[in-house]
């Protein structure tokens, strides 16, 4: 593959030159590529020690300081890897890379403000300086916000190189996010439809019990009631009759009499049932 390429291209390259400590450093960056991380440790030291010897001899040499440092930061010691930015930065400040790898660097330890500063630092430099564009799009992302990012890579692809592969990666990577995203709310959106029915339904269906519970309890007295009143008038009527009788000294239809009590009594039955 390309990584077990570029070892054999830097591999050559020691063999020519064993004292070049930048090369020892790509060369481990490649195995750590691969996963082989006990040759990129071995190759890290061995560069180490070639830096630390040159700025010792040369301590202005700020290529030497700033390579020191993408060794700290690959090795996860950014604090160490900002010294050495620094020391390179007050010799020669008007560097858009030191900056930019500054950027990189507070991004690694969390400080993502002042990581937006030195990427902003670093394209007042180089309005051009592509991998500032691609640290700062790198960061919206990191925090979430996936659309600024695309900004940031597209700016790099119409005002830097519109075949920069970094940036159309990454602007591809967004581009499946945002899609992504939008399924998923479009997924939770209908969940939370479904819920919200689902609770309307409860809460109708509790309604409608409640309702027809009033409703049975309100038709019941009304039933009483009417029913009540025709038994009372029944029993009027029929004690009318009975009283018209005593007093005349006539002689009701036993007949009328006897149906007049029946249908009270049937009207008591009925009013029971409710």
């Amino acid at each position: 593959g390309r990584y077990e390429d570029a070892i054999s291209d830097y591999t050559k390259g020691i063999e020519l030159d064993g004292k070049f400590a930048i090369t020892y450093s790509h060369r481990g960056r490649a195995y750590d590529s691969l996963g082989r991380y006990e040759e990129a440790r071995s190759d890290r030291g061995i560069a180490r020690s070639l830096f630390d010897e040159k700025i010792e001899k040369n301590p202005r040499d700020c290529l030497q300081l700033m390579h020191r440092g993408l060794l700290s930061k690959a090795e996860g010691n950014y604090a160490a890897a900002l010294e050495d930015y620094s020391h390179s930065i007050a010799i020669k400040p008007t560097d858009a890379d030191v900056y930019r790898h500054c950027g990189d660097a507070h991004v690694g330890m969390g400080e993502y403000d002042r990581a937006f500063e030195d990427y902003e630092k670093a394209l007042h430099l180089n309005p051009r300086h592509a991998m500032s564009f691609i640290g700062r799009g790198d960061l919206y992302k990191k925090v979430g916000d996936v659309r600024k990012a695309m900004k940031e890579y597209e700016r790099c692809l119409e005002e830097v190189d519109a075949n920069h592969f970094d940036a159309k990666k990454r602007l591809e990577e967004c581009r499946c996010l945002l899609l992504e995203e939008e399924e998923l709310d479009g997924h939770l959106k209908v969940q939370r439809d479904l819920i919200q029915l689902m609770e309307d339904r409860e809460a109708m269906d509790a309604r409608e019990c409640m309702l027809r519970d009033q409703l049975d309890r309100m038709d019941v007295r009304r039933a009483d009631e009417l029913l009540g009143q025709r038994i009372k008038g029944k029993n009027e009527i029929l004690g009318k009759v009975m009283s018209t009788s005593t007093c005349t000294g006539g002689t009701p239809s036993s007949l009328i009499i006897d149906g007049l009590k029946r249908e009270a009594e049937e009207l008591e039955k009925s009013v029971g049932m409710f």
